[in-house]
């Protein structure tokens, strides 16, 4: 829907239906991904629109039964009508690829680990000069990591984790719509607060997403791996509670075996 903000009224831009649904809007609003599913055989389809273009283009399909995973998550800015994916590709762990969406298919790997998937990515924090680039790919093992393309990014994000304590899951935004003469830089939520660093250059405490939680009481959940029978090495987490042992033990089992937790990302 397009909202007019001085008449207050609204008009359709884009209606979706079962065959092509989900659909995304890149950063200048206009449509140019989108999802589907073929009733008929059971597939779910991909689609592309082309900046400026009017139609959509097929672009991939998966049996709804698949372990796979394909997911459209940004524009190439490397290679002209080539988009950002994350998949399978016929390999057990999931990387980041440049899909070409005239021939349909993965043109190059950019980024892919043998220990874990690769989880999503990290946008360029400014989002009025750079709405559409990715500025680097997240991982999850015991905490989200990400690596970046852009050394400024990563020089950016290593120095806010520096000053903020567990600093797991950092966001940074631009400050106010990404003017240079701003007080403070906003930062998105983090493992336990959100802070906003102050005129001098400190942190200081903005709020608190749960305050009625003292984390002082809250143990803390490790990250470890163990054996199965067949020798594969499988992740976990485990919380150990405050107090004198033995604990009861409590087992939470996510969907598998393609489907894992995360401590957030």
């Amino acid at each position: 829907m397009s909202f007019d903000l001085k008449r207050g009224s609204k008009k359709p831009l884009i209606r979706g239906k079962v065959d092509v649904a989900q659909i995304e809007f890149d950063g200048e609003g206009n449509p140019w991904v989108a999802r589907g599913f073929d009733l008929g055989k059971g597939e779910f389809i991909w689609y592309y629109r082309p900046p400026g273009g009017s139609g959509w283009t097929e672009i991939h399909r998966m049996d709804e039964n698949s372990f796979e995973q394909f997911s459209i998550v940004g524009l190439d800015d490397a290679k002209a009508g080539n988009i950002l994916v994350i998949a399978n590709n016929g390999n057990d762990k999931a990387g980041l690829w440049s899909f070409n969406t005239s021939t349909k298919q993965f043109e190059e790997l950019i980024y892919r680990r043998s220990d874990v998937d690769v989880a999503g990515i990290r946008m360029h924090s400014n989002d009025w000069t750079d709405p559409d680039k990715v500025a680097g790919v997240a991982y999850q093992k015991d905490a989200t990591h990400f690596e970046y393309f852009d050394e400024i990014e990563a020089a950016t994000y290593q120095q806010l984790e520096g000053l903020v304590p567990y600093a797991h899951g950092v966001v940074y935004y631009q400050p106010l719509a990404g003017r240079p003469d701003a007080d403070g830089l906003q930062l998105g939520p983090t493992r336990s607060r959100n802070l906003l660093p102050d005129k001098r250059r400190r942190v200081s405490e903005n709020w608190q997403q749960r305050p009625l939680i003292d984390g002082e009481n809250l143990a803390d959940v490790r990250y470890i791996t163990y054996k199965a029978r067949d020798g594969v090495n499988i992740p976990a987490f485990i919380t150990v509670p405050h107090g004198e042992p033995p604990f009861p033990t409590v087992v939470m089992p996510h969907g598998g075996p393609f489907v894992s937790e995360s401590s957030g990302l």
